[in-house]
């Protein structure tokens, strides 16, 4: 056996002693090589998250932008399609101004055009409507073989270009049948048939500089409030299309003022088009191209920035290019057919932009290091003071990160506190809202707040939570709730407030305001919907317009009386002039002279102008009234014999008449007027075919509600009337023909022939009544009279004046005559000197004191016009008095006597003549204003 060499285990022993004391720096040196392998890689794949993170904000930023102005775009295509929507009769220069107004105010628009439906039939009346129309060569065209636009071939329906805007450059095309091109009018069906907003493929300009793809924005347009269920109804009640040509880079550029395309390249596509027409767009991001001042976009027609950016899709990448490296691509749904498609790719400069030397530096840092800790590590047990220098050092460092750790979590602590605190407000607020809140998700109400409960009429949240909304809503809003819905989910933005109506869950309708905005939350997308109750809102309003045109009525009413008594009291003026010189003439002439029959026609004739001057103070309520207890049941009795002779023959009066009635304070006379009118127009509308007219009197308690709805009811307050009622089964009347009937010589049969309803208003107004009227046309009217009941026992007025005999009496003394017309001064003058006194004229009341004052007595009375310039007959009988207290003044005025001597009630006034008037009847006036006592 032989012996081991002596040092071979020193040797192993050291080895191993040498490996114990490197394996530490050995483990260092390789764990921090994996380190950094991994710190390198963190830092690129954090590196290339940012990169695609700003990527994402810009291109979200882009589409929402331009989202935005396509939404603007089918906004304004729809505001115009409102307004043939609701009018009937838009005239060339209507739609010119609305569209030149939407042109200026949306960049990108090439043209706006109005498309009507023109059946074979109207097609003549369409062509002549357009030559009158100051377009004098206007006809239906098409183009022919030549490019050349001829005479437009026969067809069942026409869908010319009507109107477009700007007419200039497009004047060549007005008229241009659609419906010779097949493919563009399948554009206008799609959006009738779906009442959608249609996009066409793409189209370019030729006309521009540089031509760039454009598309052809379509809105149908339809009759009225009409049902529009099916296809076929749609097409049947077709007005037309708005048309609006849309320049695609000039929209797109516009809608991204503010976000700069820098970096992105952008390519847009049709992608329900094929070939050459699937391209719309090109941009390229590069920054060293030259800056661009995008507020020229603003303005019509292509920018700079278009003209430069807008590239022929020969020199644009093509999909499959951008879709090879990193890219996004954003669906925009145009239509219910078209859909668009929006590519995004981050440009060289853009990924140099973003990209740093951070992971470079972190793997250099990271193997220095690595070398460092394992030299270190390498002399660590030489070292061993150094280390626990160290180990100390880092036991520090470690228990102040502890303590920072803890308060980190204090902190957060705190802001979970404030965060619950705060969702707790939230809560609250959300409760103690007035308005109703109401979120859906899925179609299904997942929350709802107190006020929906109230607003509802829900006793418990379960009642309103997994209904559909639909449920909720009045049938009549589905559509519109519909289309809110879409906007809301599928295009991600607020829609704007609304009024519609809701049902309760007791089944009442209540109109409410709406606004809907939408939500996301973890459970994903919702629709948050605020409603508020505007039913008292509403009501006011209505009430408002309701006091607004009562208003209106009586303001046309006193409008009109004042100018009925002002023309009356101006003709009888006149009037005087003629009875006067009529009656003088007559004196002057043997009683058997030829001239007598025509003298007294004139007179005939002036009396009858002087009635209907007695009916225009009745229409303006200034009528002379002679008021007396009155049954009005009796009244009607009285007059029954003169009813039956004034109606056809073959119309029945049935009266309904109740006995005992409560009196009332009227003049017998216009009563029967009044009765006699209504009566009479009930005959008439009746004409010549059978009818009854029932006529019946009654009392009855009218509310403040009721006097609402009739007409001068603001003049009289709510209490018990005796009413009036005249109904007849004639023609009826519309509501049009019932707001002009008490206008004075209106009429429906022919011209008019006097006063009528006119005079009938008058009265009533005279006699603080009221009317009511209701008619349906084919089922007749119906008249009712309605006048207060007396509150005392009435008073009897009858004249005062006994009977005196006038016939051969004569009167001797100066008279003073004022009056302001110069030929009543002249009449009144020549009658006075009949009569045997001496007048003395003057035109005014200044002038009339004036040559009082110089001898009061030498005065045995003065003859006075009501109405004059400067003074008028109150201040100058006034005057007269203080100078002379028992002075007979004898009162002239055209207005009838109760509404003149109002004024002189208990002031000593001798005596009123009306005008006009007859030298006999100057002869009673005087002699009894003389033989009376002062």
């Amino acid at each position: 056996m032989s012996a081991r060499p002596p040092d071979s285990g020193r040797g192993r022993s050291s080895v191993e002693s040498s490996f114990r004391a490197h394996l530490p720096a050995w483990i260092a040196g390789l764990g921090g090589i994996v380190l950094t392998a991994l710190l390198f890689a963190n830092q690129r794949q954090q590196q290339e998250q940012r990169i695609r993170t700003e990527f994402d904000r810009r291109v979200e930023n882009h589409m929402r932008a331009l989202q935005n102005r396509i939404n603007s775009h089918g906004e304004l295509l729809l505001a115009l399609r409102n307004l043939f929507r609701y009018s009937t009769d838009v005239s060339r220069e209507q739609f010119g101004e609305v569209a030149r107004d939407l042109i200026n105010r949306n960049p990108g628009i090439q043209a706006l055009k109005w498309v009507p439906r023109v059946p074979a039939s109207e097609r003549p009346a369409y062509e002549a409507a357009g030559r009158s129309d100051s377009l004098t060569n206007y006809q239906f065209t098409e183009f022919g073989l030549n490019r050349q636009l001829i005479a437009a071939q026969p067809r069942r329906e026409h869908y010319p270009l009507h109107y477009i805007e700007p007419i200039q450059e497009n004047r060549r095309l007005i008229g241009w049948d659609v419906a010779s091109d097949p493919m563009r009018l399948g554009w206008l069906m799609e959006s009738c048939d779906t009442m959608e907003v249609s996009v066409s493929e793409r189209i370019t300009l030729s006309k521009e500089t540089n031509p760039q793809a454009s598309v052809t924005v379509i809105a149908a347009v339809f009759r009225g409030e009409t049902k529009l269920e099916t296809v076929q109804e749609r097409r049947e009640n077709l007005q037309g299309f708005v048309l609006g040509m849309f320049r695609v880079g000039d929209g797109v550029e516009f809608s991204l003022l503010g976000n700069p395309f820098g970096g992105l390249d952008v390519l847009v596509v049709d992608n329900s088009s094929a070939g050459t027409n699937r391209f719309l767009y090109y941009h390229p991001g590069e920054t060293n191209r030259p800056q661009v001042n995008l507020a020229a976009a603003v303005q019509p027609g292509p920018s700079t920035a278009l003209l430069q950016t807008n590239l022929a899709p020969t020199v644009a990448p093509t999909e499959t290019e951008i879709r090879s490296g990193m890219h996004r691509i954003e669906k925009v749904a145009m239509s219910h057919h078209r859909e668009w498609l929006c590519l995004f790719r981050p440009t060289s400069e853009f990924l140099a932009s973003l990209k740093s030397q951070q992971p470079m530096f972190a793997l250099v840092a990271g193997f220095s290091f690595s070398a460092l800790l394992t030299a270190y590590l390498l002399a660590a047990g030489r070292r061993s003071q150094q280390v626990e220098a160290v180990v100390k050092e880092r036991t520090a460092a470690l228990e102040k990160a502890n303590t920072r750790l803890e308060r980190e979590m204090r902190e957060r602590g705190q802001m979970a506190l404030a965060l619950l605190e705060s969702e707790q407000h939230l809560r609250t607020l959300i409760e103690v809202c007035p308005d109703a809140i109401l979120v859906s998700r899925n179609s299904q109400v997942v929350f709802v707040n107190e006020a929906a409960l109230h607003l509802f009429g829900a006793d418990s949240r379960d009642q309103l939570l997994r209904k559909s909304p639909y449920d909720l809503v009045h049938p009549d809003y589905h559509d519109a709730v519909t289309e809110r819905r879409w906007q809301v989910v599928e295009l991600g933005v607020p829609a704007p407030v609304m009024e519609q109506k809701i049902i309760r869950l007791d089944g009442r309708t209540v109109d409410v305001e709406v606004a809907a905005t939408p939500f996301k939350d973890r459970e994903g997308s919702a629709i948050v919907g605020l409603f508020r109750d505007i039913t008292e809102r509403k009501l006011a309003e209505q009430e408002r317009q309701r006091l607004n045109r009562k208003l209106q009525e009586a303001a046309k009413l006193e409008s009109l009386g004042v100018m009925a008594g002002g023309v009356a009291h101006d003709f009888n003026n006149l009037l005087t002039g003629i009875l006067c010189h009529a009656s003088l003439a007559k004196l002057d002439l043997p009683a058997d002279s030829p001239l007598q029959e025509g003298l007294t026609e004139i007179e005939t004739a002036s009396l009858r102008a002087a009635e209907l001057c007695k009916q225009m103070l009745a229409y303006s309520g200034k009528g002379q009234l002679l008021v007396q207890a009155l049954d009005l049941s009796a009244v009607v009795q009285d007059s029954l014999n003169l009813l039956r002779l004034s109606i056809s023959k073959k119309v029945s009066l049935e009266l309904s008449l109740a006995s005992g009635l409560p009196p009332v304070e009227a003049d017998a006379t216009q009563i029967r007027q009044v009765i006699m009118n209504l009566v009479i127009n009930a005959s008439e509308a009746i004409g010549e075919n059978t009818g009854a007219i029932r006529v019946s009197t009654s009392v009855m308690r009218a509310s403040r509600e009721y006097l609402a709805g009739t007409i001068l009811s603001p003049e009289i307050p709510e209490g018990d009337y005796v009413f009036l009622e005249v109904v007849d089964t004639g023609c009826g009347m519309s509501a049009e023909t019932i707001s002009k009937i008490f206008d004075p010589f209106f009429t429906t049969k022919f011209t008019g022939r006097g006063l009528g309803l006119a005079a009938v208003l008058g009265i009533v107004r005279g006699h603080s009544g009221a009317l009511q009227v209701t008619s349906q046309l084919g089922r007749g009217s119906a008249f009712r009279l309605l006048l207060p009941v007396a509150a005392a026992t009435a008073l009897n007025r009858a004249p005062s004046e006994a009977e005196i005999h006038l016939c051969e009496w004569r009167g001797s003394g100066t008279v003073l005559v004022v009056d302001d017309e110069e030929p009543v001064r002249r009449v009144a003058a020549q009658s006075l000197r009949r009569l045997g006194f001496d007048p003395v004229l003057a035109k005014d009341g200044r002038e009339a004191l004036q040559i009082f004052q110089r001898d009061p007595d030498h005065f045995v009375a003065v003859l006075l016009d009501l109405t004059m310039p400067q003074l008028d007959g109150s201040q100058t009988f006034q005057a007269l008095k203080l100078i002379r207290p028992g002075v007979r003044v004898v009162l002239m005025s055209g207005f009838d006597q109760q509404e003149a001597i109002t004024r002189f009630a208990g002031k000593g006034l001798a005596g009123f003549l009306q005008k006009p008037f007859q030298v006999h009847t100057l002869r009673e006036r005087m002699q009894a204003a003389l033989v009376s006592d002062p």
